[in-house]
C-alpha cells in the first residue's frame, strides 16, 4: 500500500508539472498556425506586388526606348537643319551669280 501511495504521489507530481507544458505547447501551436497564415497572406502579397513590379518595369522599359529614339530622331532632325541651313547660306551668293 506504501508503494502505491508514493507512486500516486510521484505521479501527481508529474501531472503538475506536465500540464502547464501541455497547455503551453498547444498555445504555441496555435500561434504558429496563425503565424503561418500570415505569413502565406504576406507571401501572396508579394507575389503581386513582384509581378506589378516586373510589368512595370517593363512599361519604363518601353517608355525609356521610345524617348531615347525620339531624342536620336531630334537629333539626326538638328543635324540635318544644321546641314541644310549651312548649305542655304553657302550657296546665298552664288544667287547672284546665277542671276
Amino acid at each position: 500500500m506504501c508503494f502505491w501511495i508514493i507512486n500516486i504521489t510521484k505521479y501527481y507530481e508529474v501531472v503538475v508539472t506536465v500540464e502547464p507544458k501541455k497547455a503551453a505547447v498547444k498555445k504555441a501551436e496555435e500561434t504558429l498556425a496563425a503565424a503561418n497564415a500570415k505569413k502565406e497572406l504576406v507571401d501572396a502579397m508579394v507575389a503581386e506586388l513582384n509581378e506589378k513590379l516586373a510589368k512595370l518595369n517593363a512599361e519604363f522599359q518601353l517608355a525609356m526606348d521610345e524617348k531615347n529614339a525620339a531624342e536620336a530622331e531630334a537629333a539626326r532632325c538638328m543635324k540635318r537643319l544644321d546641314n541644310a541651313q549651312r548649305l542655304v547660306n553657302a550657296l546665298g551668293s552664288e544667287s547672284e551669280r546665277w542671276n
